[in-house]
């Protein structure tokens, strides 16, 4: 009995060991493009959804431009398989706003963590 359960684990154990690091992930994300300068704020309106890289890190695309910004400090909670639940005041996600996540299942908010400038990377012309 303990052989056929180690056996059906071990192709478990290589799925684990596939996933990229944060690293990884974020060059995959931004391929080929080249980063611009940092900007404070971006409009909300033609933004996708944003993808949480690491506990630093969210990701948001707007038609062919990445942008990539790193939050002032950790953020206790965030991962990719969290909700991020973000403070939008204007129309713009600025530098200075606040986000804070909800665990799946979750009805309580995690703490809120501060946006940092939004790096731009674009395709190259």
């Amino acid at each position: 009995m303990r052989l056929l359960l180690t056996l059906a684990l071990l192709p478990l154990a290589g799925c684990v060991t596939d996933r990229m690091t944060p690293e990884e992930e974020l060059a995959d994300v931004i391929g080929d493009r080249v980063a611009q300068a940092p900007v404070d704020c971006v409009s909300t309106a033609v933004l996708d959804q944003p993808r949480i890289i690491d506990n630093r890190t969210i990701v948001y695309r707007r038609t062919g431009t990445i942008y990539v910004n790193r939050l002032r400090s950790e953020c206790p909670g965030l991962d990719p398989y969290t909700t991020l639940i973000t403070e939008v005041r204007g129309g713009q996600l600025c530098r200075h706003d606040l986000v804070s996540t909800l665990d799946p299942g979750g009805t309580i908010p995690g703490p809120k963590c501060q946006l940092g400038e939004f790096v731009p990377y674009e395709l190259p012309e």
